[in-house]
Order: structure tokens, then C-alpha cells, then sequence
């Protein structure tokens, strides 16, 4: 060790090292200040690993031709320092003066961050610490080795930094390649680290796959090192050819046959992805006209035909938006969870698409499919877009334009939710949370804001931008991203345009509160902790069964460093009701009620869990009053509805009561059912719970039963917006029974209940249309139960 350090300090000696230790130490150190880098989490031993792998070869090749010089017997030479006559430890020793210099870059930025969160945040500095040795070590590592044998080989700084960089790129190819031509998002660089895929999935954790190519990287590392000793010539100091003995030539082969099956192995071991493996791992594979399904092995028959069926009518129905259906066909792959998902190819909660490859990727989300519309925009958009990915994107088509290619995807799809799109993006600009869309359609400003907030704002400018100029435009800005070149007017007037739109969209009450409710969550690098929080939320939730006080010790501390998200301290009550202090949790809802007087939306997720609890205590004029309260803050349409059916319970007779208040609590839907079909047995003109029968049964895949329910429901005494779901429910269970006939029947005659509720009935007639004329009728499902 103190050669080590002799020729370690010998290195520190030459300005160029000392440039690079000032720039990785310091830089690394300043990165602290940088919104999620100020731990020593994902996203500094990420930057760290590509600062190290790019730069750290530096100290190898200084440590290298100062071991030369040993070797030579020529100046200038480290003070202390011995020659020695092994070619493996020659190496070894400046092997080791590189990683200790750079193990001191990376010590000072490391303990910055550990300082910075303990003094300045109310993060936990360890609580993601994992990531540090194996992406930012690793790397340092591999670079540094790559730097002694550059240095050992070439005759100058030059050359040796050629040596890397060519090493850099080779591996930049092997790690690009399966991403752009392959279907997985994830990448792995043994000098870069670790990309686990888009931004959106906030828990991470350390996967098996990235101890499995961590473990190569050694490999690798340690194949550098044993080919430098064995080239070493002890006379020139410098690798000419190996010069192999046995003992070293089977050491290299061990090294070298490591690296290989691992490779080779790579797909079954999650470091690389692949069409072949991927779709025997699914198993499943269905071709139409217009696509190629790869579905899980084993998927029911009735499954599979309603995912066909819905994804040739998205198909059919972006091609009307965009004007024309691009040639080809698009590939989707459809997977049994989000587990399986992250495990095959990343992204475990976010969907994704690859529209240079015209394929999707989807997570199996019932029928029909909430997201992949929107998916299935950015594949069939491709043609429109510039090559080389088929998206909006600059400098010669490499930097995509987030703002503009979301938010046609936005706009294509058009999601059925609560409110429109535009009631969406109005909503916001009354509660002041509408981001610039000037911004948004930047190069860089899309993901400054929160996702939910860049979505539906570009999504509603694009639209607003297709009914205003046509959808001709529009494909043409899609293509160059150039708004003043196809509109003739500047993104700023445009969006001055939009903005004086969005003021005359009509709104209530309700909705802007709806909007602050979905909308008030921050970006994730405006989020406090917000990697530790998302595992302590992930953590809690699937403790508050088995173990519900360690579950509000999570939800605790989430509620510690994200004290301005109210979310936190809801669950941290649900939990400490299960943990049977429900008063204790009573009094932390009123608490936490006072602090929120001016966010409706916030107080009446507060009465709503203050109802629940005081039903709990059995009391009944507390639940009333808290349930009332709820009414009269204008809240969302599901909350409603929860709302009014809880009243309802109050006066109904205690077995139906017991029945109605059983649905909202966790447990068995069998359950469920029966108990409220007991207590229908004995109160058969209770409408709430005919209408809930009805609801569990539509989503329970039994639309013929649920439609009896629903129009037993609808025969009574119903809150309006009760009955509207109802309405909805019934037509979605007829359509779903393969009743087409009555679908229209249905539609035809439906109330005025909104320009959403019009979109979501009149979407299941056309559903109708589409089946008729393409696959001659609806699908009618098997089984007794029809």
C-alpha cells in the first residue's frame, strides 16, 4: 500500500491529473447543489459512473507512464517509490495509484451529498446508498484498468487516450444497439452504468440484472489488467505481445469465457433484450391485417379476442385523427403485469412506445385499454415524423421534441375521463398550475413541469392546433417541429391563441377543483426525497395488511419530508385504522383538515376518510355531518357518488347498511356480492345497492348479470350523478353482453349529462359499427353465466 500511495502522489504531481482530480472531485461536489443529486442515490452515482467512466482512464494512463519511467530508470520518478520486476505487479501498483485517485474523486462528492442531507434536507443520505458501488465503482474501475493498458501500450497521452475512447465507443455501440434496434428501454454501459428506463417509474431498486452485469464489469476490468502484465516487456516498460504461461493463459481464458456466457446469457438474465427471447418468454403471438399481437401464454381465448378487437379499433381510429392509416403494421407487446414488464424489457408502470419500430408495449389493463391509444399515436405517427425515430426532433433528428410528440399522443387519444381535455388544461390555468406551452414545445422545457400537467397541456395546444388549422398542419409541424414555417405565426402567438381559448371553455366549480386534485403534484426534481418517498409508499402499501403499524412508520416518515402532500397523511390514517387506532387517527385527519381549509378538493378527500372512520366508531351524526360536507365542496363525480351511497346506508336498515358500507372496505368481491345480495333479498328497492351489484358485476366481466342489477338500479330513486354512471355502466355491459342492437337503442335515447358522458356512450355504438362492419358482429362471450 504505501507504493501505492507514493505513486499515487508521483501522478498528482503532473497538472493534467490534477486538472482531472479537480474536475471530478469539484464537479462531482457542485453536482450536490442540483435538484436529486444532493444524495448519494440513482442520479449522482449515475452522473458520477459516466464523469468516472469517460475521465478517470486519465489516472490510469498518468499511473501507467509514470510506472515506465520506474521500469526505464529515468526521471522524474516518485519520491519512495520501488521497481519492481514482476510484470504483475508492476501493473498492479498503477493500477492501484489510478484507483486510489479516483476513489478520492468520487470520496468528495459522496461525502458532500451525505453532509448536504443530513445539514440541509430531511432525507435519509443511505436510504438508496446501493446504487453508489455498483454503478459509480464499477466504472471508475473498468476506466481507470482501460487507462493502464493504453498507457502501458501507447507511446503518448495521445495515443493511450485513443486507446479508451475507441473502448468507450465500442462499448457506447454494444449498449445503444439493443435500445434502438431492440425492443427493451433499459440500458446498461460498463463505463456509463445504469438507465432503468424512463423517469416516470420513481421506487427504484437494485435488480439482479445489474448485479449480473456489474459482475461482468469486473470480468472485464480484471481481462485489461491481466492482459497489460502479460504484454508488460520489464525492460522498455511498455505492452508489446502477451507473452502467456500457463497458469496466466488459463486465467485470461477463465476471464474471457466469464464475460462470454454472460453475454450470451444476457437476455434470460435481464442485461439485454431481444425480439426472439421476448417473444418466447410471452409466449403468444396473433396476426391481423394491421398488427402483431405478442400476448402471455395462456390468456383466454375471450381475453386475447377483446384485446384484438380493441387495438383494430384504436388502429382505425388514429388513423381517422391523423388522416390517413400509415402503411404497415404495428407490433404490440402486451404483458401480464408490470412486473413482468420491468423484469423483460423495463418501464414497470409507464407504457411506452417505439415508433421507429412501429411497436408499443403495454401492460395487460382490462378492456378497453385505458393508454394504448395513446401508444399506438406515436407508432402510427412515425411516417409523419423526421428519420431517424419517426418524431418531431432537431439537430439532425437525434434531439426528439418532447412537448410536440406528446402532445399529439395527447390529442390523438383523447382520454374519457371526468372532463374533457381542454376542461383539463383550463381547469389548470384557473388554479395557476398551466405550464407555459411555450416551454413545453422547447427542446428541454417538457420535463420541467410535473408529467401530469406536460401531458394534458400539450395535449390540449395540439388539438386546440388540429380543429383550429387542420389536421394537414399538424402532420407537417410533426414532421419539421417548425411552428412559424407551418403555421406563420410564432409558437408565441399561438400559444396567446390557445391561452384566450382556453378562457372561454366552461367550467363549474367542481372542475377546477378536480383539476387542482389530479394536478397539485410536483415534478420529480421538484419533489423533496422523492425517490426515498416513492419506496417508503411502495413499502407501506403492501405492509398495511399484514403489518399496519410499520405501515404508518412509513407513512410517517413520508409525511416528514413531503410535509406539503396531504396523500401521506391519508394513507398514514387508513393505516393507523387497521392498526385499530382509529381515534388517534381521527384526530390526525382533523389536524390535518385545519391545515387545508383553502384546497377543497384536499378537504373533502379529509371528510370523506373523517366519514368512514366515525361510521367505524359508530358514529352516525359524525358520518352525516362529514358526508355532507363533502356534498357541498363540489367534489369529483366518483367521490360524489361514494358519498350519497354512504348517506343512503345511514338510513337504510342495519343488514343493508352493514352490506353498503362492506363494499368500500377491503375484501373478496365474492364477498362483497353476496352480502349485498342478501340484503337486496330483504329491501329489494334499496337502489344504491342494486346500482353497486350492477358496477361490481360490469367489472367483474359478467355483463348480463350486471345489466339486471343496473336496471333495478335505474327503475329507483337515484342522485343524478349516480344515475349517469349507471346509464354508462348499463350501455358498456350491453355492449360487452354483444348486444349491439340495444347499445343504440341505448345511446339514442340517453340524457344530457355532458360532453364527456355523450363521447364515452357514443364510443361503445361506434364499437358496435366498427365490429359489425369488420369482424361482422360483436363478440359475444361464452358461459352459463351470459
Amino acid at each position: 500500500m504505501p507504493q501505492v500511495i507514493s505513486r499515487a502522489l508521483g501522478c498528482l504531481r503532473r497538472p493534467a491529473v490534477l486538472l482531472v482530480l479537480l474536475m471530478l472531485g469539484g464537479g462531482g461536489t457542485a453536482l450536490v447543489w442540483v435538484p436529486l443529486l444532493g444524495l448519494p442515490g440513482y442520479e449522482l452515482s449515475a452522473a458520477l459512473a459516466i464523469a468516472h467512466g469517460l475521465l478517470a482512464a486519465c489516472f490510469g494512463i498518468a499511473a501507467a507512464r509514470q510506472e515506465r519511467r520506474l521500469i526505464q530508470g529515468v526521471d522524474p520518478r516518485p519520491a519512495g517509490a520501488e521497481r519492481f520486476d514482476s510484470p504483475l505487479r508492476s501493473t498492479l501498483s498503477a493500477l492501484g495509484a489510478g484507483a486510489l485517485l479516483s476513489l478520492l474523486a468520487l470520496a468528495l462528492p459522496f461525502g458532500a451529498s451525505v453532509i448536504y442531507a443530513l445539514s440541509s434536507t430531511r432525507c435519509d443520505p443511505f436510504a438508496h446508498v446501493g446504487f453508489f458501488p455498483l454503478l459509480a465503482l464499477p466504472s471508475a474501475g473498468l476506466s481507470v484498468a482501460s487507462g493502464v493498458l493504453g498507457g502501458l501500450r501507447a507511446k503518448s497521452w495521445w495515443g493511450a487516450l485513443l486507446w479508451h475512447g475507441l473502448l468507450v465507443l465500442a462499448s457506447a455501440a454494444l449498449t445503444v444497439w439493443p435500445v434502438v434496434f431492440g425492443p427493451q428501454v433499459f440500458a446498461f454501459n460498463h463505463f456509463a452504468g445504469y438507465l432503468p428506463g424512463p423517469l416516470y417509474d420513481e421506487a427504484l431498486t437494485l435488480t439482479g440484472a445489474l448485479w449480473w452485469f456489474r459482475l461482468e464489469t469486473v470480468l472485464l476490468t480484471l481481462l485489461l489488467v491481466v492482459l497489460a502484465a502479460n504484454g508488460l516487456d520489464m525492460k522498455r516498460g511498455r505492452v508489446v505481445r502477451p507473452h502467456l504461461r500457463p497458469g496466466s493463459g488459463l486465467l485470461l481464458a477463465a476471464l474471457a469465457y466469464g464475460v462470454v456466457q454472460l453475454e450470451l446469457s444476457a437476455p434470460a438474465l435481464g442485461t439485454r433484450m431481444d425480439d426472439a427471447f421476448l417473444s418466447d418468454a410471452l409466449g403468444g403471438r396473433r396476426e391481423t391485417d394491421h398488427l402483431v399481437l405478442h400476448y402471455p401464454r395462456g390468456l383466454p381465448r375471450e381475453e386475447l379476442e377483446r384485446a384484438v378487437r380493441d387495438l383494430e379499433f384504436r388502429i382505425d381510429q388514429v388513423s381517422t385523427f391523423l388522416g390517413e392509416a400509415p402503411p404497415g403494421k404495428v407490433t404490440v407487446w402486451w404483458y401480464r403485469n408490470a412486473a413482468e414488464k420491468q423484469r423483460l424489457v423495463g418501464a414497470e408502470h409507464t407504457q411506452f412506445a417505439k415508433p421507429w419500430r412501429r411497436e408499443v408495449h403495454v401492460n395487460a389493463d382490462g378492456f378497453p385499454h385505458p393508454v394504448v391509444k395513446h401508444e399506438l399515436v406515436h407508432a402510427l405517427a412515425a411516417g409523419y415524423g423526421a428519420a431517424p425515430f419517426g418524431v418531431t426532433a432537431r439537430f439532425g433528428g437525434l434531439w426528439p421534441l418532447a412537448g410536440v410528440i406528446e402532445g399529439l399522443a395527447v390529442a390523438g387519444d383523447q382520454p374519457l375521463d371526468e372532463l374533457t381535455l381542454h376542461q383539463w388544461a383550463a381547469g389548470m390555468k384557473q388554479q395557476q398550475l398551466l405550464p407555459d406551452v411555450r416551454e413545453l414545445m422547447g427542446n428541454t422545457g417538457f420535463y420541467r413541469s410535473p408529467p401530469s400537467r406536460s401531458y394534458t397541456a400539450a395535449g390540449s395546444f395540439m388539438l386546440w392546433l388540429a380543429d383550429t388549422f387542420g389536421g394537414q398542419k399538424l402532420r407537417a409541424l410533426y414532421r419539421t417541429g417548425d411552428f412559424q414555417g407551418v403555421y406563420d405565426q410564432s409558437l408565441d402567438a399561438l400559444a396567446t391563441g390557445w391561452e384566450a381559448f382556453l378562457g372561454t371553455v366552461p367550467l363549474d366549480p367542481a372542475a377546477t377543483h378536480q383539476a387542482f386534485a389530479r394536478f397539485r403534484r410536483k415534478a420529480l426534481f421538484a419533489r423533496e426525497c422523492a425517490r426515498e418517498v416513492a419506496s417508503l409508499s411502495r413499502e407501506a402499501a403492501e405492509l398495511l395488511a399484514a403489518d399496519p403499524d410499520l405501515a404508518v412508520d412509513r407513512y410517517q416518515r413520508c409525511a416528514l419530508l413531503q410535509p406539503d402532500e396531504p396523500g401521506h397523511v391519508l394513507a398514514e390514517a387508513t393505516a393507523l385504522h387497521r392498526a385499530g387506532r382509529t381515534t388517534d387517527a381521527v384526530d390526525l385527519l382533523k389536524r390535518l383538515g385545519q391545515s387545508v381549509t383553502f384546497e377543497p378538493s384536499t378537504q373533502a378527500e379529509v371528510q370523506m376518510a373523517l366519514a368512514d372512520l366515525s361510521w367505524a366508531l359508530g358514529k352516525k351524526d359524525a358520518t352525516r355531518a362529514a358526508l355532507e360536507t363533502v356534498l357541498t365542496l363540489e367534489p369529483s363525480a366518483p367521490m360524489e357518488r361514494t358519498a350519497r351511497v354512504k348517506l343512503a346506508a345511514i338510513d337504510a336498515s342495519e343488514q343493508m347498511s352493514a352490506a353498503l358500507w362492506a363494499y368500500f372496505k377491503p375484501g373478496g368481491d365474492d364477498v362483497k356480492l353476496l352480502v349485498l345480495r342478501e340484503a337486496l333479498e330483504r329491501a329489494p328497492a334499496e337502489a344504491e345497492a342494486s346500482y353497486l351489484v350492477g358496477r361490481r358485476l360490469a367489472q367483474g366481466s359478467q355483463p348480463a348479470l350486471a345489466r339486471h342489477a343496473l336496471d333495478q338500479a335505474l327503475e329507483g330513486q337515484l342522485a343524478p350523478s349516480i344515475r349517469r354512471e349507471a346509464l354508462r355502466l348499463k350501455v358498456e355491459s350491453l355492449f360487452l353482453s354483444g348486444d349491439c342492437a340495444q347499445v343504440k337503442q341505448a345511446v339514442a335515447v340517453m340524457p344530457d349529462f355532458g360532453p364527456v358522458f355523450a363521447a364515452q356512450t357514443a364510443e361503445w355504438a361506434a364499437l358496435c359499427d366498427f365490429e359489425t362492419s369488420v369482424f361482422g358482429a360483436a363478440l359475444v362471450p361464452a358461459g352459463v353465466l351470459r
